[in-house]
């Protein structure tokens, strides 16, 4: 082959080969500081840059319609963020919880379209560490899992643990253990998520798991945990009962429940 014969053949392909459009700043500052950008595949991020990356706060929209909003670090989703997988997409649902290099890596609750969830610790995108899945049937699985794959249940250790997150005013990390443990059948830790709901807490435990609030729910646990013979929950339950105000909530005053529950309470209730 010629010299010529080899330029024209470099030229030709030189015109066939797609040319890849780089990503370009839409908007604002995407060196350092603040900006949109459009990425060359048509994914747009607006949020917070520094040397070029994305880095701190911010939102990526995908052409597929994902959504993700949180941290990033270094190019990465790392830190705290809520990503939303568009509707009709396989995987569909929402995650909100921790971030590690783009997977879910820490606390974290997963929902899925049809209704089943999974609350808890994640590893490299994986559920890995102490956490509960609630399937469509309404069965529940809490305790250890590891690589997606449950090991064993878990009450009274859950419990001691939210103990000490609490007391160290870690609340999100402290909610999820009391909801494992009550959710496997824990007394004390069913009259907590009671009084979380009925003494409204719930922001102060972060939206991990939203919180309805209100006595409608906090009566649910609260008789969980009586049924137990948990005395504290049988006088919230009579405290209820016994509040004219309650009904705003959806449970009606009623006297004869609100006396039933001292009752068993041996009269220790007071109101």
């Amino acid at each position: 082959m010629n010299r010529l014969t080899f330029l024209q053949l470099v030229f030709i392909t030189m015109l066939c080969t797609p040319v890849i459009s780089s990503a370009r700043c839409l908007s604002g500052d995407c060196s350092d500081g603040y900006g949109t950008m459009l990425e060359f595949n048509g994914d747009e991020y607006t949020g917070e840059f520094e040397s070029g990356l994305r880095h701190g706060r911010g939102e990526y929209h995908w052409t597929n319609g994902d959504i993700y909003v949180g941290d990033y670090k270094n190019d990465s989703r790392t830190g705290q963020g809520f990503y939303t997988w568009r509707k009709g997409n396989t995987e569909g649902g929402t995650y909100r919880g921790y971030y590690l290099k783009g997977r879910h890596h820490g606390l974290g609750v997963r929902r899925w379209p049809d209704g089943e969830e999974y609350i808890g610790e994640w590893k490299h995108g994986k559920r890995h560490g102490q956490g509960t899945y609630t399937y469509v049937s309404g069965e529940m699985k809490s305790g250890d899992w590891k690589s997606n794959q449950f090991v064993k249940s878990v009450s009274v250790e859950a419990f001691g643990k939210a103990r000490v997150a609490e007391s160290n005013k870690n609340y999100e990390v402290a909610f999820i253990w009391y909801k494992a443990a009550a959710e496997r059948g824990h007394a004390e830790a069913q009259n907590k998520i009671g009084a979380l709901h009925h003494d409204g807490y719930g922001e102060r435990y972060w939206d991990l798991y939203e919180l309805e609030g209100g006595n409608a729910t906090a009566v649910k646990w609260f008789k969980k945990a009586a049924n137990q013979g948990n005395v504290s929950a049988m006088c919230s339950l009579h405290e209820i009962y016994s509040d004219t105000y309650a009904e705003s909530d959806g449970i009606l005053q009623d006297d004869d429940e609100a006396a039933k529950w001292n009752k068993m309470a041996s009269g220790q209730c007071f109101y």
